[in-house]
């Protein structure tokens, strides 16, 4: 199994925005809407509906606005994610996981998208903190940008799970701990894959 991801420039914002822009944008529209509602006829109040639906649909766009959004001269390379090795391109360095005793990774679900209809719009911005046998350390940030990514990411967890490597997992502004990128597991699904995976319980 092997993904390759967009390699982000060390100094990018990753935290999520709260989106408090589009909200505003929502409740400002809702508001005036509510006061049409009472002041004028029905074929104005279509009228306005429909606007209210456009204003909704677009303001998703202000979402790019955000500083912690990853626009093209953010990304300075590749990185690669295999079940033996993880590989950052601009630097030219390959990492066996047999070297790797730690991982610590912080991730913001899928660039654009919500993990569910009452969610903010996130980023997509993912940091990996990597622990080495020999004391040392990288970081780095890359990005997740479809659904097939980060299914494969949660595959590539499992070969490291597999290969005995602690990993560490938090998703979004919250740090809410994750196990292979899901926050939804029961407890006999969990215990079923520390077994699969040879994971202390």
């Amino acid at each position: 199994m092997k993904q390759i991801f967009k390699h982000i420039k060390d100094d990018k914002k990753t935290r999520d925005s709260d989106n408090t822009l589009i909200t505003a944008v929502y409740i400002l529209t809702l508001s005036a809407l509510t006061f049409l509602l009472f002041h004028e006829s029905t074929i104005n109040m279509i009228f306005y509906l429909i606007v209210f639906v456009a204003i909704i649909y677009s303001s998703r766009f202000l979402r790019f606005l955000y500083k912690d959004w990853a626009y093209k001269n953010d990304i300075i390379g590749l990185v690669t994610f295999d079940s033996d090795w993880i590989q950052i391109e601009n630097v030219n360095q390959r990492i066996s996981i047999a070297n790797i005793s730690k991982l610590t990774l912080q991730f913001n679900y899928i660039k654009g998208k919500r993990f569910n209809h009452r969610d903010i719009i996130h980023n997509g911005l993912a940091t990996l903190k990597i622990d080495l046998k020999d004391n040392e350390s990288k970081k780095f940030i890359f990005l997740i940008e479809t659904k097939e990514q980060l299914e494969n990411l949660s595959q590539i967890l499992k070969d490291f799970y597999k290969a005995g490597i602690k990993i560490e997992e938090y998703f979004c502004r919250n740090s809410v701990k994750t196990f292979l990128l899901k926050t939804d597991w029961n407890y006999a699904e969990i215990q079923k894959l520390k077994t699969e995976l040879n994971i202390e319980k």
